[in-house]
């Protein structure tokens, strides 16, 4: 692999290592009894503690500040998360974190990160171990001797500070190189995967990697950006006959980037710039000869337009406003910004993660309040779907080629998923003004609406980590068919019913609130007495008798009441109320005086 800048020169060096890694002077704290670390481990000062010959389930942060120093030995570290990256992992200021002989492991299979983030003197050293915890060094020094990085991603080496990475006899999944700084040309020949005998690299912002003897089995480039709005990325990154596992491209708050036709893939010459639209973005990226083996990840803090893309990942950070259309998701959807907003229309999502997760305590860039919006687009496989945020939003049409049940992970907050649902008849035609009635788990009646024109309603259910894999249900009424269809947090959208004599039973009662039906013949009789204000005083009399079955229906006293009963009316109850109408317009005509010809006015008047 051969590595050039234009102002600084990355080559090749010979490195040779001498003395000893692991060097302990104090033993000022041996720890025996690790109760106490169980929900976490925080050192301070000049604390020294070692783990040794232990077993520890920790559920909590690692944090090594000051002088501290932590010194795990012969041990088996489990971090439980509950989620992605729910705990975090420093070792900064001066601190010191040791691991020799030991394990360092995930309880379930996600991202745990370490971060060495301190001084100059801030330090971490593996050795004879392994680790399934990704190692992220912004500044300060790495060590890794015989051992084995195997997270998710494996080591991040932030090419814009001054870190310092060394890599000896060892195995890494990921070498993510990230890139950011001062105008300059970058130039990468040969980045392959495979065994590496000797490669020293050093940037212009004063980091250095040395590896030797140790494998890569890939290579990231992650064009990275400055938290300070008033500093740009200005690196020329070319990439020339190399192989990359992936390749990740920020861009910054208040930037507008409009990118088509492009992803993971072999480029016999694609260069950014020219193929884009790029609003305030300052750096630029050619490939030549260069394949991304995997996907293209695209983080985005301002606002983006994706179209026609292919092996991408989404993800969202900060007031992120993002639009897919067409494209191709291989590596999931990642929402972690502050009220952010991803729209994926038209596209295919055929593997990855969907998360929506709170990462306020991940950077100042992550956040919580997501809104996630379908259209047409399917998704036929995830290898998680984790929900853990305060509260969020998904909307739109999605079809869900899968049962993804099994790999749905809530460990806590809300989301709110808006359902469109349509009703048809057998001929695909829209039945507008059919009842449709939301019940709860319970059975407890949540929302009532009338379809529109189109045969269309919309209901929104809130779901959280109690309710996220109960079911809820759907009666539709049109008088006299009704059908009922089950919604859970994971049914695909829009959720169609054909209302038709098959699938469709004869209304009689929703049965969650009528609970009793009353039949009961009752006969209605009445005298009407009329005396007529004629000279003879003639009285007459009149009875009207009719027999009539009436229904009585008895209700349980809840808020649906109204709408219960007016959906257990059955054709003959509306018959019945029909005829007790007759019946007392029968009466009132009774009541009226009997209208009389002129001959007999003339007649009695002739008495």
């Amino acid at each position: 692999m051969k590595i050039t800048g234009f102002t600084s020169i990355l080559i090749l060096l010979l490195f040779i290592m001498t003395g000893s890694l692991l060097a302990v002077t104090s033993d000022k704290t041996q720890l025996s009894d690790l109760g106490s670390y169980e929900h976490g481990i925080v050192l301070q000062g000049d604390e020294i503690v070692i783990i040794e010959n232990q077993t520890l389930h920790l559920q909590g942060d690692i944090i090594v500040k000051d002088e501290a120093t932590l010194i795990i030995r012969n041990s088996r570290i489990i971090w439980e998360l509950t989620h992605f990256v729910s705990y975090i992992g420093h070792v900064t200021d001066n601190g010191k974190l040791i691991v020799e002989n030991s394990a360092l492991e995930v309880g379930i299979p996600i991202n745990a990160n370490l971060h060495v983030n301190g001084g100059k003197n801030a330090s971490m050293i593996i050795k004879n171990s392994r680790c399934t915890w990704d190692i992220l060094v912004s500044r300060g020094s790495l060590r890794v001797i015989s051992s084995s990085i195997v997270g998710a991603n494996g080591i991040f080496f932030f090419g814009q500070s001054s870190s310092h990475v060394t890599i000896r006899d060892s195995q890494v999944r990921w070498m993510v190189i990230k890139i950011a700084g001062e105008r300059e040309e970058i130039r990468i020949n040969g980045m392959k995967p495979g065994k590496i005998e000797h490669l020293s690299l050093k940037t212009l912002e004063g980091a250095k990697l040395d590896i030797a003897n140790s494998s890569v089995s890939g290579w990231v480039v992650d064009i990275d950006f400055y938290d300070d709005p008033n500093k740009y990325n200005e690196k020329h990154v070319i990439l020339e006959n190399s192989e990359l596992a992936s390749l990740w491209l920020w861009f910054r708050p208040g930037s507008y980037v409009k990118i088509s036709n492009w992803g993971a893939g072999h480029y016999r010459y694609w260069n950014l710039k020219d193929s884009s639209i790029l609003n305030n973005i300052k750096y630029d990226l050619t490939l030549i000869n260069t394949t991304i083996i995997e996907f293209v990840k695209l983080q985005v803090l301002g606002r983006a337009e994706f179209d026609n893309m292919k092996y991408i990942q989404v993800s969202s950070w900060g007031n992120a406003d993002v639009f897919v259309n067409n494209s191709i998701i291989s590596a999931g959807i990642l929402l972690r910004g502050s009220n952010d907003s991803v729209k994926i229309w038209n596209s295919k999502v055929i593997s990855g993660d969907l998360i929506m997760m709170n990462a306020s305590h991940l950077a100042g860039f992550g956040g919580d309040f997501h809104h996630l919006e379908f259209k047409n687009t399917q998704i036929y496989n995830l290898n998680e779907i984790e929900m853990a945020t305060n509260y969020s939003v998904i909307k739109g049409d999605v079809k869900l080629e899968s049962n993804f049940e099994r790999v749905l992970r809530w460990p806590y907050g809300r989301v709110l998923r808006e359902f469109t649902i349509i009703v048809r008849d057998e001929n695909g035609k829209p039945i507008p003004r059919a009842r449709v009635y939301l019940l709860d788990p319970e059975g407890k009646l949540i929302s009532s609406k009338l379809t529109d024109n189109d045969g269309q309603v919309k209901f929104s259910i809130i779901f959280n980590s109690e309710n996220y894999n109960q079911i809820w249900t759907l009666e539709i009424v049109k008088i006299p068919l009704s059908v009922t269809e089950e919604v859970r947090f994971l049914s695909s959208t829009p959720i169609t019913v054909i209302l038709k004599e098959r699938n469709a039973t004869a209304y009689k009662t929703t049965t969650a609130y009528v609970y009793k039906t009353l039949t009961k013949k009752v006969t209605l009789t009445s005298t009407i007495t009329k005396t007529l204000a004629v000279p003879t005083m003639v009285t007459l009399k009149k009875t009207v008798t009719s027999t009539y079955t009436v229904t009585m229906v008895m209700v349980r006293p809840t808020v649906g009441n109204i709408a219960a009963i007016i959906a257990s009316i059955s054709t003959s109850s509306i018959i019945i109320v029909v005829a007790v109408l007759i019946f007392l317009k029968r009466i009132w005509r009774a009541r009226e005086p009997p209208r009389e010809s002129s001959s007999q006015q003339f007649h009695q008047t002739s008495l």
